[in-house]
């Protein structure tokens, strides 16, 4: 790829990622490598989960989806107290 992926919106990266143009794993890494270089200037992030991230790139698609799934249906499905 041409272009610096960190310069991207989501939903350009989303679709290149969905139709196999780049990996999430490239974008998570060019994020992770912009965020190295210029965060000291910025001191805008506390506390950088790069394994954590790393780690959901190898994640199978289904299991991300499934985690999306459930932390969508705990806000949803707040019951009024009985």
């Amino acid at each position: 790829m041409g272009d610096e992926l960190w310069r991207w919106d989501a939903a350009r990266l989303a679709e290149a990622i969905r139709l196999g143009r780049i990996s999430s794993r490239e974008a998570v890494s060019a994020t992770l490598e912009r965020l190295a270089a210029v965060d000291r200037a910025v001191n805008a992030v506390t506390v950088v989960l790069a394994e954590e991230a790393l780690a959901t790139t190898r994640a199978p698609l289904s299991n991300a989806r499934a985690m999306r799934s459930r932390k969508s249906s705990r806000r949803t499905s707040k019951r009024p107290p009985s």
